[in-house]
């Protein structure tokens, strides 16, 4: 778990003698060991063939059951090589080690793996390599195709989804998607917008911190609610409202899928320019999915986070639970190419939409 990691690193943090050594299959670009990996110097192991020449090893090597040079065409010795560092002058130090490079597994032996193993399993602990699959990560071209370069039309009721803790992050939108994010280091901030706006409704995170936001629910009741995480609840229910106690239990892994392939489907717009979303975009690039089989052979999927600043995707997840809900006119027919929200529109990209009012 990235968060023990970090734990680790703090410990040795005053030790003049302390090295920190990471071994790990990567899982995601940009998270785990791979954000270490991009730090370092990149070694790869080279081998030499009797032609003279010299490369690392990928899967095009593979052919007739061999590891063979591309060049010549005859059997490669993988024991005769070295590690040739790809960057220099880098403070870290990082080795590549696939299992194409173990001597003692066969050429036929990674062809079988490869067709036994699921892609994102060949990729990260036969390649060793982070796996882009769909679903699995937020690009940043996914998560950009969503932007609207204008003025998001604030006539509807907004949404306000907060991830609480020492600092403050939350993220507004309505029915036509979401137009503002920040941070903050009080809770006056929150309060002044939900004066801003009376019919706002916001879903904070309960376990961040547990004084401040219960008194902001405390203050507006029915206005603001506690979202509680749980695991995966095995049913078709994924949100749970409870109204008298000011709190909403959500299936967190579920949740966040939900709103990644709503982004990924081009539903959910962002009201701005590219250059004012960077930074939310940054947080949403820390969140990757792992998947892992029980006993039973089922595949459960998990989302984790690095240990660097991950919030706002959380935000937006307790966004997208409060618009669930409190979304004017959220029943419709969903079509092709449909943005989030844009129910009671005659036509929108050349696509008919249906209001609720007229199924």
């Amino acid at each position: 778990k990235q968060e023990v990691v970090a734990q680790y690193a703090t410990r040795l943090q005053h030790s003049k003698y302390g090295w920190r050594w990471y071994f790990s299959n990567p899982s995601a670009p940009g998270v785990g060991v791979d954000q270490w990996w991009q730090k370092s110097d990149q070694k790869h192991w080279f081998i030499k063939c009797g032609c003279g020449k010299e490369d690392y090893i990928t899967m095009d090597n593979i052919q007739g059951g061999m590891f063979v040079c591309l060049s010549c065409g005859k059997e490669l010795d993988r024991t005769r090589g070295r590690w040739v560092a790809k960057y220099k002058d880098r403070d870290v130090s990082g080795y590549w080690i696939p299992l194409l490079i173990a001597p003692w597994v066969s050429a036929k032996e990674i062809t079988a793996k490869h067709k036994e193993m699921s892609e994102e399993q060949f990729t990260n602990f036969v390649l060793g390599q982070p796996f882009v699959g769909r679903g699995n990560i937020l690009t940043k071209n996914l998560l950009f195709q969503n932007l609207v370069d204008d003025i998001n039309p604030q006539d509807a009721r907004p949404i306000i989804g907060v991830d609480t803790g020492e600092t403050i992050w939350y993220c507004i939108g309505n029915k036509y998607g979401i137009y503002y994010y920040d941070s903050c280091k009080d809770y006056s901030v929150l309060d002044g917008l939900m004066v801003r706006y009376p019919k706002a409704i916001m879903v904070a995170d309960q376990g961040g911190d547990l004084i401040g936001i219960r008194k902001l629910r405390e203050k507006y009741p029915g206005r603001v609610f506690l979202c509680y995480f749980v695991g995966n609840r095995n049913n078709d229910e994924i949100v749970k409202w409870d109204d008298s106690a000011g709190t909403v239990t959500v299936d967190r892994d579920r949740a966040i899928q939900l709103t990644v392939d709503e982004f990924t489907e081009h539903r959910i717009p962002l009201w701005g320019k590219e250059a004012e979303w960077h930074d939310y975009w940054l947080h949403w690039s820390r969140l990757y999915r792992t998947s892992e089989e029980n006993a039973l052979g089922v595949k459960k999927f998990h989302w984790e986070k690095s240990s660097t600043p991950c919030d706002y995707p959380f935000c937006t997840v307790y966004w997208r639970v409060g618009m669930g809900r409190f979304m004017e006119q959220m029943s419709q027919i969903v079509m092709p190419g449909q943005r989030f929200g844009e129910v009671g529109a005659d036509l929108v990209e050349g696509r008919a939409f249906i209001p609720r009012e007229n199924w």
